[in-house]
């Protein structure tokens, strides 16, 4: 449940913010102050990475190998891969 609950909490972090109209200011100031940023803003595979590894440095940690720098890594890892394949299913049935 802890993992289902990391999964959902990071992809909804994820599309608030890659496509969430409370954020569209944000991310056209990020992208003028840096393309990176911006890049990231707009990427919800990258966005997901760090979304993830913060959520772990948090304390929400769902890999548990004692090891911070792991745990943390891993958490980016699974949050990209599990946020950009529900994100593509999401967007698969929208265009249904």
């Amino acid at each position: 449940m802890k993992l289902l609950i990391f999964i959902l909490t990071v992809y909804g972090f994820t599309n608030i913010v890659v496509d969430g109209y409370i954020f569209a200011e944000v991310r056209d100031f990020a992208s003028k102050i840096n393309r990176e940023l911006g890049l990231l803003l707009i990427c919800p595979m990258c966005f997901s990475f760090w979304a993830g590894a913060m959520l772990c440095l948090l304390g929400y940690n769902v890999i548990g190998t004692g090891r911070l720098f792991v745990d943390t890594l891993f958490s980016g890892w699974l949050a990209s891969g599990t946020t950009w394949i529900v994100y593509n299913l999401v967007r698969l049935i929208e265009e249904e």
